[in-house]
């Protein structure tokens, strides 16, 4: 209740999809950023919005960790330079949080309007008995609001000495697989031991051969070492799930890692008559929960979020997942087939949301299908076959970022569309003729007239060519339309007064 205003998240674990992110928040206040992925417009429009709020408002940017922006600086050092600029001439009534590992106390000096956006917190990493604490309660269960700390210390002092001395070798700080100072490894490790019923030991001994295999054949990638215990613990997880659970988990790594739907988890699942009526009287949703949602939600690889239906993947798994995936020496396709069950599943669910209509004839029908454009913007960039399912998805998107009038993104999914019907070698069709006209939409919108002349006329010839050259129909009245407007944007009235003559003289003949 103390921000009224709203509290926004943004992920800061790369340069462009902060800036898109507050290029978002920029949209829900009504104001629209030209380039999305430039971060100081971006910037300047999020910032400018939340400084006209008079309800006290919170921004969290989280994990803004990125070394490599592409201008040299850390990502830090980006954002202290955006709100010098953006937010200094302002009086602001919310508060910024930002989570980083950086370490610049001069860049974190400069960052903000005032001391109170600028203050820094020090936190410490987990104490090696901390960590002990912390392992224990996941393993045996033992939430904080019922079990005090003494009395898990309690607990552990009765352990024998085999266990306590493989508690001890796992989050130890002598050892280059210690899990100390990592809660994201301990909670994987704890979630993998208590759903197992394994031992410390048991899990020690597993712990520390799977962190020397992936430390050996390249599985890692080029990841800080901590970060490799926290994969090492992953690993061991993904291995324990069944072939189904995992064939889920492949696909979640292509979406979007928040806000996932559970309706694409449950499309992605192909559970057995058999399993649904072993569990009352074929409750398939009790199924689904058992053998897919629960591993992955009690194994810590995915959050439920109850309000909305929905799930969130970090980000670090799902870099995790793929990297496994395009090295996996069993399956040699694994990669592809992931990518093509996410597609597969996104598409049925665009389909159930949008109820077997045309999917984008108006702009009201955006509307059920913007929470699953991220997760269709995400998979698309993975695609390496062309699919069915990847075109009119690509369509999609493309049509509804024009709605929104995201014009860079519509103008990189209508590309997509076209690229990937060409690498199909289709022919020319009523599908390639509204493709090429929404690319001339786009063209126009952006400024780019001769583009979309030139594809404006690719559309028309295809129509005629497929309808007839002395047929009336709305697409080509539509098209001549639209090659009557780009010729009033080259100055060409008379040939313009023509178009518009023949298309406004054909739909009279259609229509009466």
């Amino acid at each position: 209740d103390e921000y009224n205003g709203g509290v926004f998240w943004v992920a800061a674990d790369n340069l462009p999809r902060l800036a898109s992110e507050l290029a978002a928040i920029a949209a829900k206040f009504g104001r629209t950023v030209a380039d999305p992925t430039n971060l100081d417009e971006a910037a300047a429009a999020a910032f400018g919005a939340l400084s006209e709020q008079s309800q006290p408002w919170l921004l969290c940017i989280d994990n803004a960790d990125d070394e490599n922006v592409n201008d040299g600086h850390h990502i830090i050092d980006r954002l202290a330079m955006c709100t010098a600029a953006h937010l200094r001439p302002h009086v602001l009534q919310g508060h910024i949080l930002v989570t980083s590992r950086y370490g610049n106390e001069a860049a974190w000096n400069d960052f903000g309007p005032s001391t109170t956006l600028s203050s820094l917190i020090n936190l410490q990493p987990l104490s090696k008995t901390d960590a002990s604490v912390v392992l224990y309660r996941r393993r045996y269960g033992l939430p904080t609001t019922e079990v005090s700390r003494k009395d898990v210390a309690d607990q552990m002092s009765t352990l024998p000495s085999s266990e306590r001395a493989a508690l001890d070798d796992l989050v130890g700080t002598d050892n280059p697989y210690s899990m100390a100072g990592l809660p994201l490894a301990l909670q994987q490790a704890g979630a993998f031991m208590a759903r197992e019923q394994m031992s410390f030991a048991e899990y020690a001994k597993l712990y520390k051969a799977q962190f020397e295999k992936l430390d050996t054949c390249g599985l890692l990638p080029q990841l800080p070492q901590s970060d490799h215990r926290v994969h090492t613990a992953w690993a061991l997880n993904v291995q324990s799930l069944d072939p189904e659970t995992e064939r889920v988990l492949n696909a979640l790594s292509f979406f979007a890692p928040d806000a996932i739907p559970e309706s694409l988890l449950r499309r992605l699942c192909t559970i057995s008559s058999d399993e649904a009526e072993r569990m009352q009287e074929g409750d398939e949703e009790l199924a689904f929960r058992r053998t897919v949602f629960g591993p992955l939600v009690t194994g810590s690889m995915l959050l439920s979020r109850s309000g909305d239906a929905s799930v969130s993947i970090h980000r670090m798994l799902r870099m995790f997942v793929r990297e496994r995936l395009a090295k996996s020496d069993t399956t040699a396709d694994a990669f592809a087939i992931a990518v093509n069950d996410a597609l597969v599943s996104l598409a049925s669910d665009v389909q159930a949301r949008w109820g077997g209509g045309p999917p984008y004839t108006s702009v009201e029908d955006r509307a059920p299908v913007l929470a699953l454009l991220p997760h269709i913007s995400s998979a698309l960039q993975s695609v390496a076959n062309c699919s069915d399912e990847a075109i009119g998805l690509a369509r999609i998107a493309a049509r509804v970022h024009k709605d929104l009038g995201r014009v860079r993104d519509a103008h990189f999914f209508s590309a997509k569309v076209l690229e990937l019907v060409q690498s199909q070698g289709h022919r020319d069709s009523v599908d390639l003729s509204n493709d090429l006209y929404l690319m001339g939409q786009i063209l126009l919108d952006r400024g780019d007239v001769s583009a979309a002349q030139a594809r404006f006329v690719r559309s028309l010839t295809i129509d005629r060519a497929l309808y007839g050259h002395d047929t009336d129909h709305p697409g080509i009245a539509a098209t001549l339309h639209q090659l009557g407007s780009v010729l009033i944007k080259l100055n060409e009235y008379d040939a313009a007064r023509k178009k518009y003559e023949e298309s406004l003289a054909m739909e009279y003949r259609i229509y009466g």
